[in-house]
C-alpha cells in the first residue's frame, strides 16, 4: 500500500537543496581528484622530459668539448 507524506513547500526545499549540494560535492571531490592525477601524470612526464634533455645537452657539451 502506498503511503502519502505531506511536506511544506520548505521542507521541501530544504530536501531539493540538500540533495544538490551533496551532488555537487561528490562531483567536486571527483573532479579534483582527476586533476590532481593529471597534474601528477603531467609532472612525470614533464621531469622524464627534462632528464632526458639534460643528459643529452650534457652529451653535447661533452661531444663539443672533445673536439
Amino acid at each position: 500500500m502506498k503511503r502519502i507524506t505531506r511536506l511544506t513547500e520548505s521542507d521541501l526545499h530544504r530536501i531539493v537543496r540538500e540533495s544538490v549540494k551533496r551532488v555537487l560535492n561528490e562531483v567536486s571531490t571527483d573532479t579534483l581528484h582527476n586533476a590532481y592525477q593529471k597534474s601528477q601524470d603531467l609532472t612525470k612526464t614533464l621531469q622524464a622530459f627534462l632528464n632526458i634533455s639534460s643528459k643529452r645537452s650534457v652529451a653535447l657539451h661533452l661531444r663539443v668539448f672533445q673536439r
